[in-house]
């Protein structure tokens, strides 16, 4: 009894949450792709040697008028390392080295986001301009790496370098566009962006210690928006 009157209230909250237009509930998937130092570099301490991966996005607002409202989003981004950009890098910098070998796992992170959210209606079409201002945290991964260091092929010594994770506070920013299906459902394309600094452990080639990392990335993702009114 006690669970269906539970489930009684919730869809009377939503009900009435659901009033105002173009408050919605989203669910996006798409592309991340590294920016800034996350890309590359020439460092390999401070530099992310990330490829391009996959992001989800889920994301609901109310909007209290039809232009403006209060929202939250939550993402999942998974980037894996280019291992032979890496491993390159390390011979670029060090000619004690012959041949660098690395082993990765991916980048991971997710963010969890809250702020305002911004719908722009195009006049007698079926057309809207998007855009939020969000923050929040966001919890990133520095993966496991092992390394494989060869000395002008007469030594070698492998290092491994732990998983750790962090999290800290940030922006994030987004624009799109939404296109109507009808009454409840909309196409939405959107393009967001954030990052930040990390201070991660690092182990390489005899050395240890602490470094600041960028992790920055920009999501391309489409997906759908069902509209609570």
């Amino acid at each position: 009894m006690k669970k269906t009157i539970g489930i009684v209230l919730v869809l009377l909250s939503m009900s009435c949450f659901a009033q105002r237009y173009p408050s919605f509930l989203s669910i996006r998937s798409g592309i991340s792709l590294p920016a800034k130092k996350f890309l590359g570099g020439k460092s390999t301490l401070e530099n992310g040697f990330a490829l391009m991966g996959s992001a989800s996005v889920v994301e609901a607002a109310y909007f209290y008028n039809k232009n403006v409202g209060l929202g939250a989003l939550f993402s999942f981004n998974v980037n894996p390392v280019d291992k032979k950009r890496y491993a390159d890098q390390f011979v670029k910098n060090n000619e004690r080295f012959s041949n660098v070998s690395i082993e990765s796992e991916p980048y991971l992170n997710t963010t969890t986001m809250f702020g305002f959210y911004f719908d722009l209606p195009l006049k007698r079409t079926y057309v809207a301009f998007t855009a939020k201002i969000l923050a929040g945290f966001i919890w990133a991964r520095n993966p496991r790496i092992n390394f494989h260091f060869e000395y002008s092929d007469v030594a070698a010594m492998d290092v491994y370098q732990y998983a750790e994770n962090m999290s800290k506070f940030t922006l994030y920013h987004g624009v799109g566009v939404r296109l109507m299906l009808n009454k409840l459902l909309s196409a939405k394309l959107n393009f967001d962006y954030t990052g930040t600094r990390f201070k991660f452990n690092y182990s390489i080639d005899r050395k240890s210690g602490k470094t600041e990392k960028q992790l920055s990335y920009m999501a391309l993702t489409i997906g759908v928006a069902y509209s609570l009114y």
